[in-house]
């Protein structure tokens, strides 16, 4: 539907949407004509459906049954409807819609997701990424770039050929908020982090540190075994100032569990085992 949507939408419009685009960010060479114009076909048919709906939020399944359908990523086109007031989220992931939802309204400002790729123990930090869905407004000094996609594309003569467009920045420096709910175990994560003035990679990308959950300061490793061990689903949501008491707030009205800064151990601990089931 949303294919069908994008393909009947008059040209002139469509070139209107790519010359926006280019105000908001250069474009790689990278990223063909063609790739720009489905880019901004793409973005239009989101938000044309999402306004004849009455839609607050989206959950797009971008990986990878649009890709199959249109041979262009999503990526691009969530970072702009987030930057625009609409909340959309990857990977069908309705999780993590609805927390995005819930950081915009505590926060006021727009949410991205972000995986947890790449730790660096040198200065116990922690690379938070995705391909390239994150707003411009949470990108650094120099802004967003509209790159090709990492990963899905062809190989052409030894050269990556990724499908365009994605939102290739760096989180700004701040103190951001990282959180899951999770409506499988009913539980609520969080804790605040600062990002680091560090490089991160080609995508939506940045390096946090200085952790504090509930008044304390966990460790890299900490974080990383309550992640484990709370079996928390690979998507967080990050939006930046520090949401953590609200969450815990929301968390009461909603009848949440909330998920215990614990020290770093090598075992699975029995107790987060048993909230799992």
């Amino acid at each position: 539907e949303i294919v069908a949507l994008a393909d009947k939408i008059p040209g002139s419009r469509v070139q209107a949407e790519v010359a926006q685009i280019l105000t908001e960010g250069p474009a790689s060479s990278r990223v063909s004509q063609q790739a720009l114009e489905r880019f901004a076909r793409l973005n239009l048919a989101l938000s044309d459906f999402a306004a004849a709906q009455d839609y607050s939020a989206l959950a797009i399944s971008c990986w990878s049954r649009l890709q199959q359908l249109f041979d262009v990523v999503a990526c691009g086109s969530v970072s702009r409807l987030n930057q625009a007031g609409l909340v959309a989220s990857c990977e069908a992931d309705i999780d993590g819609a609805i927390g995005m939802l819930v950081e915009r309204a505590m926060s006021g400002s727009p949410a991205s997701l972000v995986d947890l790729v790449s730790l660096d123990q040198l200065d116990q930090s922690l690379n938070i990424w995705h391909c390239g869905p994150a707003p411009r407004c949470l990108a650094d000094a120099k802004g967003v770039v509209w790159d090709e996609h990492f990963d899905i594309g062809v190989r052409q003569q030894g050269e990556w050929c990724g499908t365009g467009a994605v939102a290739s920045l760096q989180f700004k420096p701040g103190r951001v908020t990282l959180s899951r709910i999770s409506s499988k175990t009913q539980q609520l994560f969080a804790l605040s982090a600062a990002v680091l003035d560090k490089p991160g990679y080609q995508g939506s990308s940045g390096w946090v540190h200085d952790f504090v959950m509930q008044g304390q300061a966990p460790t890299l490793k900490d974080v990383i075994s309550m992640i484990y061990n709370y079996r928390l689903d690979h998507h967080m949501t990050v939006g930046y100032g520090d949401q953590e008491a609200a969450y815990l707030e929301f968390a009461n009205w909603m009848d949440l569990t909330v998920c215990q800064p614990t020290p770093y151990v090598t075992y699975l601990e029995p107790d987060k085992r048993q909230i799992m089931r």
